[in-house]
């Protein structure tokens, strides 16, 4: 539609901005070499937000976050993907100590399947946001988890609820019951990564971006140029038909 009718996808969807700030993500590895990684991506990269890979071992976990932020400072934000890895006992005692690092916001401290459980510590911890990304599939999903006051942001991956049509819908039903969302991403091309920064650049309940994907390849643009300029964390949407990418293999 984009194509035939001259327009970015952005736009056809929204046009809220064309701007988007995107976090990059930190992977499990000793606190220490965390925190070196997460220095680097401040120092030389650019980024202005991180988000810190989590959950086997809450102790550990802690002392990675006081490590990070020692490393990058105050004034970088701070958010933990627990990728299910907590019982609702160690994700409460594990927030209560982040928030003493300064994160903002927790992704996805239970099993998938468990809503009740995450209301459950969305109810004991305050000041710390909590986000669900492996529960959220579709728009009843998201409408169970916002009922249920499960969670204060949703993670939504294209290729997890099946293209921005859908994505759009889970959304929709976000923003009726006053829960943001973030876009996020699995091992993808700069394709895919279009779409979602897209999607993020056109609508404004969709407020953070986690689109990093595509810079742990070799070759960033995979064969894919245009879509999107990045200057360190900021990714500027081109005003070109479509995605605007050029893809040559």
């Amino acid at each position: 539609m984009g194509k035939f009718m001259g327009q970015p996808v952005y736009k056809l969807l929204g046009g809220y901005s064309n701007r988007v700030q995107n976090d990059i993500t930190i992977g499990i590895n000793t606190p220490e070499l965390m925190a070196e990684e997460a220095r680097q991506h401040v120092l030389r990269d650019g980024f202005h937000i991180l988000k810190i890979k989590a959950g086997i071992h809450p102790e550990e976990d802690i002392r990675a976050m006081h490590l990070i932020r020692e490393a990058v400072g105050p004034h970088i934000r701070l958010r933990v993907d627990a990728n299910q890895g907590y019982t609702a006992s160690d994700a409460v005692y594990a927030l209560q100590e982040f928030k003493k690092a300064g994160i903002e916001a927790v992704e996805q401290c239970l099993p998938y399947w468990d809503f009740e459980g995450s209301a459950y510590v969305r109810s004991k911890v305050s000041g710390i946001r909590i986000m669900l990304d492996e529960s959220i599939h579709n728009h009843l999903d998201a409408a169970r988890a916002c009922k249920n006051g499960c969670a204060d942001i949703l993670n939504i991956k294209l290729m997890k609820c099946g293209g921005l049509f859908r994505a759009s819908q889970i959304n929709a039903i976000a923003e009726a019951f006053g829960v943001t969302c973030m876009v996020g991403c699995m091992m993808e091309t700069k394709l895919a990564t279009t779409a979602g920064v897209s999607l993020v650049a056109a609508k404004k309940n969709i407020t953070e971006a986690d689109c990093d994907s595509f810079l742990f390849y070799a070759d960033e643009q995979t064969g894919m140029t245009g879509g999107f300029t990045r200057e360190n964390d900021i990714f500027t949407l081109l005003d070109a038909p479509g995605f605007g990418l050029d893809i040559s293999f």
